[in-house]
């Protein structure tokens, strides 16, 4: 498995993939938000710890189907939870979350990836040709 950094030179199409992806982790968020009494705890629960699920290798959904991982700047390894609160918590606080968008659309980086030393790249499984 070879992991291509996609948010340096990112192309548009690589822009959206993250914006689908994080759009099908919306709808999961939603999904499970309506479900009484307790389904707004499990869509919070997957909104917050979205990128360090270990099940899917620190992966959300939306970045598995889209074959995007969430790692380390230093590392290269899947985040810890407590990073992907913090990614995911910037996106409800008002004006800092429109300073984010912002930041990605100008940039191809969120700002909260910035803040805390993370970067999204595109796993590529071997035997597929670099692109």
């Amino acid at each position: 498995m070879k992991i291509k950094d996609i948010y340096i030179n990112a192309t548009t199409t690589e822009m959206l993939e993250r914006e689908f992806a994080f759009a099908v982790d919306l709808i999961i968020c939603l999904t499970l938000a309506i479900f009484p009494k307790i389904g707004w705890i499990f869509g919070s629960l997957y909104f917050f710890a979205k990128d360090a699920i270990p099940t899917t290798g620190g992966r959300s959904f939306g970045k598995l189907l889209y074959g995007l991982k969430t790692v380390s700047v230093s590392t290269n390894q899947r985040v810890q939870i407590e990073k992907s609160i913090i990614r995911s918590l910037i996106m409800l606080i008002p004006i800092l979350n429109i300073v984010d968008i912002i930041s990605f659309l100008k940039t191809g980086t969120r700002l909260a990836d910035r803040w805390i030393g993370t970067k999204v790249v595109k796993i590529e499984e071997a035997g597929e040709p670099e692109v």
